[in-house]
């Protein structure tokens, strides 16, 4: 069985990640789902997929794909600041229910806590 390192670093990094431009395409606050398509030159290349979302914060849109997998004490203290209660937390970590995918620069910091992330090629 993969592991959430096996898929993640299975996708990233990304060539041109610093140019790529990313776009929130679909977010399903109800189903808990995220799409994020990520475009190069205007054209579309593919989507990354988020499901189980628990946490978003980002912009609609903005440069650079270059996404780290944060550690679990990262992921804790984010949900922690998002209001979820310190048992929860402590069950979905345990369980790899939840992961903290996230761009940390100076002037961008976006973070996304959900299940796993996919990479869609065809749509």
């Amino acid at each position: 069985m993969l592991t959430i390192e096996d898929i993640f670093y299975s996708i990233f990094p990304l060539e041109n990640s610093k140019i790529i431009y990313c776009t929130l395409d679909v977010y399903h606050h109800e189903r808990s789902l995220l799409y994020i398509k990520l475009s190069f030159n205007g054209e579309s290349r593919f989507s990354l997929f988020f499901p189980d979302v628990l946490y978003l914060a980002c912009p609609f849109a903005w440069h650079g794909a270059d996404f780290e997998l944060a550690p679990s004490s990262k992921c804790k203290e984010t949900l922690i600041y998002g209001g979820f209660p310190e048992i929860y937390i402590e069950t979905l970590i345990e369980k790899k229910r939840a992961y903290l995918f996230e761009i940390n620069e100076p002037r961008k910091h976006i973070q996304i806590i959900a299940r796993s992330v996919e990479k869609i090629t065809n749509f």
